[in-house]
């Protein structure tokens, strides 16, 4: 019964767990392959576009709500100099909707460029009308040939899509289906399923037919990953590379950091380190033809870093042999880290003792699958919560900073200066500088620094200003508003009185360019 249930796991269970892995990394590639998860896509027909000397328009029926990219794929071999605009409005509007200013070398840098603007929350089956042509330049531009030369995109705001969940099933079944249906989904399945057929190889051939020496000394080669720590390390680090898109340098340096702390501690040689490498530089061909563009680089990037790891333990290999001091020094860092190795022989007792549980009876092995299932539940989560105070931070970092406002008492007629960060550039209506419920013309306004002249109109007493920004978010403009900073209009009198001193007294700790601005040096 014990011998028949081993066998069932190794000839069953073990598959369908790797096939299931493969088809889950493939669908959370399929989640990733857009700027946003929330984003799907849809492919036009080539004639919804044309190019007529030079300029490229078209006409598109929104297939779903929220519109708020479009892609065109682009054939300029040559680098074209100066600006284009793109334009995009609804066929019954008179103006348009969007005009925006783009440097014409990217359609040759990123031949399938995405345009971008304010999401159309209800878009779906109405028609768009949209332009692309040259402001500064004789030379034209020109479209692709391959299918699919234009494709819409539409991005769902989260909170809609958690909050509708019939809405949030039919976006999953479309998103999937676009890339299901694609020309390179075989590809990316193929690649994630590598550990589902070389597992098969392995039991079916390598383990019946290899001899047996040959199968113990490539284990004992490549048996250091499979201790905890170790092996720890390297999932994560598969993990970065083939289900996180996002690029962080923190990522990258924590986990080399980690992997020579292993390598000390198991006194792993040079060509451990160059091996690692040669395996993503191996998958990175493979990577490109799939078009996991994105997998590919990050795959580049890891392996230039175990390369550099590598070479710097070769030369500390060669140096070491010459140099008995370093010999000395590299045996002591070794040896403080020999608190890894402990940890590692605790955890590999403990999951043996759970390997020998589990496969007692398949009473056991339920609870243990239970268990995992607890844990990988709980793991979820919490770095979902992590996703979200992430997230959360993101967005406050949007918000106007605290206002610093000088001078704190003015006169009508006098220059004041707001400081801070995040104001935004003004750049529409939506931004406002507002007191007491009503707008300032501000006199300069960047992200740093508002400048406004006290009107002749307003009247002697405390006041309250604050600043309005548009923060886009999840598909959705919310105008946010900056904490409340105070200032005192006094009232010109024919005589001088004590706000009058309070005033001058002020005037001592004013910025330079704020003296300047009103009149004093």
């Amino acid at each position: 019964m014990r011998r028949s249930f081993k066998s069932a796991i190794k000839w069953v269970g073990a598959p369908l767990l790797l096939l299931l892995a493969s088809i889950s990394l493939s669908i959370v590639f399929f989640f990733n392959s857009d700027i946003n998860p929330n984003i799907r896509s849809y492919n036009h027909e080539s004639t919804s576009i044309r190019s007529n000397g030079g300029v490229i328009a078209g006409k598109i029926i929104s297939n779903d709500n929220y519109l708020s990219l479009l892609t065109v794929r682009f054939a300029n071999t040559e680098v074209l100099s100066g600006n284009s605009v793109f334009k995009i409005k609804n066929v019954s509007d008179q103006d348009w909707y969007q005009v925006a200013t783009i440097s014409a070398s990217n359609y040759t840098v990123i031949p399938q460029y995405v345009f971008g603007f304010p999401t159309i929350m209800k878009s779906q089956d109405k028609t768009y009308e949209f332009e692309v042509r040259m402001i500064d330049d004789s030379s034209g531009l020109k479209l692709s040939n391959k299918y699919p030369v234009l494709i819409s995109q539409y991005q769902f705001p989260k909170n809609v899509l958690l909050e509708n969940k019939g809405l949030l099933v039919e976006f999953i079944i479309k998103k999937l289906s676009y890339y299901i249906y694609g020309e390179t989904a075989w590809k990316v399945f193929a690649i994630y399923s590598i550990p589902f057929f070389l597992y098969l190889f392995y039991i079916s051939i390598v383990a019946r037919f290899i001899p047996r020496a040959f199968i113990q000394k490539a284990s004992s080669e490549f048996g250091f990953l499979f201790n905890p720590y170790m092996f720890i390390i390297f999932i994560s680090i598969i993990v970065d590379i083939f289900v996180i898109r996002k690029y962080s340098d923190l990522t990258t340096s924590l986990f080399t950091f980690f992997w020579i702390l292993g390598v000390s501690a198991y006194h792993l040689e040079s060509r451990h380190s160059f091996g690692i490498a040669l395996m993503f530089l191996i998958f990175f061909p493979f990577l490109l033809s799939a078009n996991m563009d994105w997998v590919a680089e990050k795959s580049a990037v890891w392996a230039f870093m175990f390369l550099a790891v590598g070479t710097f333990q070769a030369i500390l290999e060669l140096k070491a042999g010459e140099s008995r001091w370093l010999s000395r020094f590299l045996a002591i860092i070794s040896k403080s880290l020999s608190f890894i190795t402990h940890i590692d022989r605790f955890l590999s007792d403990r999951v043996r003792d759970v390997q020998r549980f589990a496969l007692f009876s398949v009473r056991n092995f339920i609870k243990v699958l239970v268990a995992f299932i607890v844990i990988t539940t709980l793991f979820i989560v919490g770095f979902d919560l992590y996703l979200k105070l992430m997230s959360y931070q993101d967005r406050q970092m949007k918000n106007p900073s605290t206002p610093f406002i000088e001078p704190k008492l003015v006169y009508p007629g006098t220059k004041v200066f707001i400081y801070g960060d995040r104001f935004g550039d003004n750049s529409n209506n939506k931004y406002a500088l507002m007191k007491d419920g009503e707008r300032i013309r501000p006199d300069y306004w960047e992200d740093h620094k508002i400048i406004f002249t006290v009107p002749l109109s307003w009247k002697p007493g405390p006041l309250s200003i604050w600043i309005e920004k548009p923060v886009d978010w999840n598909a959705e403009t919310v105008i946010e508003k900056s904490k409340l900073v105070s200032i005192k209009l006094l009232k010109v009198m024919g005589y001088f009185t004590s706000d009058d001193d309070l005033y001058f007294e002020e005037l001592k700790s004013w910025r330079k360019e704020t003296k300047e601005a009103n009149g004093y040096k």
